[in-house]
């Protein structure tokens, strides 16, 4: 909900349902009529916004029950009434608005195993350590160069991936590391792997343009093969960070 009236508002349901051409399912419970209080604008030009979440909790029906009835509209039915609120912040502006959207959002459920997923991360390798190597040292220095790569795992599925070094085409270019990474526990799972190249190789990667890494994760539930069943919603994430550390070996003789 939007509120740029500088008062706070009440918002008294009368009626929320559920509609599937001429069927109407009403949803009731303590989530409705606790809504709460739209916060009213600090200062003129400001936006108070209110958010409030209906799910299984606190609902009559569930809402996973009436999902199964493939229901095409919601239907909102109240009155906006002006609370009380302090005499030094009360103003209403003519461009002042209340609005309210929403979003309907379902965890998947299920099980999944041998599902491939594949996304890049473009970042301009070469271009980076051909900058990272300043005068005095230079590429003729270097003894070795190292990747990590850090990955989150905030899903409740197990990633088993491979990951390639690829140029702006797209094309592979040197393959890179496999990584391993449990899913299912109550705070991601993090899994830092090191990629050495040595002197050779880290010279060719730069002269090659590398543009960026691919990666390709097969995604399974843990005991899929027991039928384990698990759910992913929208704030489960899994992130990937690369960093590079460059070795040098000097010689002392002229």
């Amino acid at each position: 909900m939007k509120n740029s009236f500088g008062i706070d508002l009440g918002l008294n349901i009368a009626e929320l349902a559920l509609v599937d051409g001429q069927n109407t399912t009403l949803l009731e419970g303590p989530a409705i009529d606790n809504f709460p209080v739209l916060a009213g604008a600090v200062a003129v030009g400001d936006t108070a916004w209110t958010v409030h979440t209906l799910d299984n909790a606190g609902m009559d029906p569930d809402l996973s029950d009436v999902m199964n009835a493939a229901p095409d509209s919601l239907k909102l039915v109240g009155t906006v009434d002006a609370l009380p609120t302090s005499a030094n912040r009360q103003f209403v502006m003519s461009t002042d608005v209340v609005t309210c959207t929403g979003a309907l959002e379902v965890p998947l459920a299920g099980w999944a195993q041998g599902v491939t997923w594949r996304d890049t991360l473009d970042t301009p390798i070469s271009e980076e350590l051909r900058a990272g190597v300043a005068p005095p040292l230079d590429w003729m220095d270097v003894a070795s160069l190292t990747f990590r790569f850090i990955v989150d795992n905030g899903w409740p599925l197990e990633l088993n991936g491979s990951m390639n070094f690829i140029n702006a085409a797209g094309d592979s270019l040197l393959a890179g590391p496999g990584m391993s990474i449990p899913g299912g526990a109550d705070v991601p799972a993090t899994a830092t792997v090191d990629y050495t190249l040595d002197r050779a190789l880290a010279l060719e990667l730069m002269e090659m343009d590398c543009a960026g890494v691919a990666v390709a994760w097969t995604l399974a539930t843990t005991d899929a093969a027991s039928g384990q069943t698990v759910q992913v919603y929208d704030q489960d994430a899994m992130s990937m960070h690369i960093a590079a550390k460059v070795e040098c070996q000097i010689d002392p003789t002229p």
